[in-house]
């Protein structure tokens, strides 16, 4: 078992982006609520992926019944269509 805390972390580390793991109603999952799921991917999603191709092929399966909001370092919501070059560049 893991937390959601924790894999929002492990997404965080492999994929360089902030996400939040929410219920279907929209509502945010508790951090310290535990999961039966991993993140087991090291290597992250090709840059040219959208955030939509992200969620479809890598967290939804990981995760199935829930879904997932991305933010930027300012904690601004992206929308599903970002690169992922685009989400994970600095902003200055």
């Amino acid at each position: 078992m893991i937390t959601i805390g924790d894999f929002e972390a492990k997404i965080r580390r492999c994929e360089r982006l902030r996400v939040t793991i929410i219920e279907k109603t929209g509502r945010d999952k508790r951090a310290d609520a535990t999961i039966s799921a991993d993140y087991r991917f090291e290597r992250a999603a090709p840059e040219d992926w959208t955030l939509a191709d992200l969620e479809r092929n890598r967290l939804a399966p990981s995760l199935p019944g829930y879904a997932f909001r991305f933010m930027d370092a300012a904690g601004h919501e992206l929308h599903g269509k970002t690169l992922l070059r685009n989400a994970r560049a600095p902003k200055r």
